[in-house]
């Protein structure tokens, strides 16, 4: 099962992968105490998932923004569905394919879904805040530069700066598409796609390397930030780095 999630329904109402159905991006987040985009609760994404017809062994393909796709992805981990990937290259290679669109929206039942929900993949305040600097733990980034530098805004919000620590990816294409290994605790589930083993142990191991200072980042920020709009270019293309 194809779905597509985005803000809006405009792009899938335009066309689609035939059978898609459409989820939107604010329906799978909520507000709680003025912060936007926190987790709902398991009840409330099975009934979110099970009305778009997903069930606890539907495979679900993914396709979007890659930032909201992550969301989705991240989302459905969480809820315990294990059966999920992102589109190769997303609608855009799709359609330049040639592969068949269609802009109607399919009829479906409604899906069924047993929550496992997986509540150690959610990092809360106190959790990080108990952990900062202690060994076997590393925080990462995944924030535009003005951001991570405390200079910039997202949604209205000013950034202040970083968790302590924390480092950030050297590629944005690992800002997008870094994830959490099966059987590795302490790396947080932030993935897009779908990446063979060792090309996200590589992602992983250069985060956890970076041993470099924030004066460093900051200078180099300097260099980066005028070129930052060309990474984000790309956003449409969601595949593997093999």
């Amino acid at each position: 099962m194809v779905l597509v999630v985005d803000r809006t329904d405009s792009a899938y109402r335009a066309g689609h992968v035939p059978g898609a159905r459409f989820v939107r991006y604010a329906s799978f987040g909520q507000t709680v105490n003025g912060i936007s985009l926190e987790l709902p609760s398991p009840d409330s994404l099975r009934n979110l998932f099970e009305s778009v017809g997903v069930s606890n062994a539907t495979h679900v393909v993914l396709t979007g923004r890659p930032l909201i796709v992550t969301r989705a992805f991240y989302t459905l981990d969480y809820l315990g569905l294990t059966h999920v990937s992102a589109l190769d290259g997303g609608f855009t290679k799709w359609k330049r394919e040639g592969r068949a669109v269609e802009t109607s929206a399919p009829v479906f039942e409604r899906g069924h879904i047993t929550p496992a929900p997986h509540p150690e993949i959610v990092a809360t305040a106190p959790w990080v805040l108990d952990r900062i600097g202690k060994p076997g733990y590393s925080f990462v980034d995944t924030r535009t530069d003005s951001e991570y530098l405390g200079i910039g805004a997202r949604g209205g919000l000013r950034s202040t700066g970083h968790v302590d620590g924390a480092r950030r990816p050297r590629r944005y294409r690992d800002r997008v598409l870094l994830h959490r290994l099966p059987g590795e605790r302490h790396v947080f589930h932030l993935a897009a796609a779908r990446l063979p083993r060792e090309a996200v142990r590589r992602i992983v191991r250069r985060v956890g390397e970076a041993e470099v200072s924030d004066r460093h980042h900051a200078d180099a920020a300097q260099e980066t930030l005028t070129g930052a709009s060309n990474s984000h270019a790309s956003t449409e293309h969601t595949g593997s780095l093999a």
